[in-house]
């Protein structure tokens, strides 16, 4: 059975924010896209957003990641994918 996490962030991300998160999403998406992540981010609208899921049996809920968002909530079923869908 998995569990919610929820987060709140007062302010949308700055643009050197972004740029790391997109960074790091990238290095991500090159070494593992396919693997045990499917990167399913819309090109037209990739500096806005990050969306991302598991791959096979690691497949559960759709992760999405605004640059400008106030309040989000990530649902999570204990597996591989959960370091990158915001588990600490």
């Amino acid at each position: 059975m998995g569990y919610t996490n929820y987060w709140t962030y007062k302010k949308p991300f700055d643009n050197n924010e972004w740029s790391k998160i997109k960074d790091e999403y990238d290095y991500i998406v090159e070494n593992f896209d396919g693997t045990i992540i499917k990167n399913e981010t819309p090109v037209k609208h990739k500096d806005e957003v990050i969306v991302f899921n598991g791959v096979g049996a690691n497949s559960h809920e759709t992760f999405v990641l605004f640059k400008d968002f106030t309040l989000s909530c990530l649902k999570i079923l204990r597996s591989e994918t959960e370091v990158m869908r915001g588990k600490t």
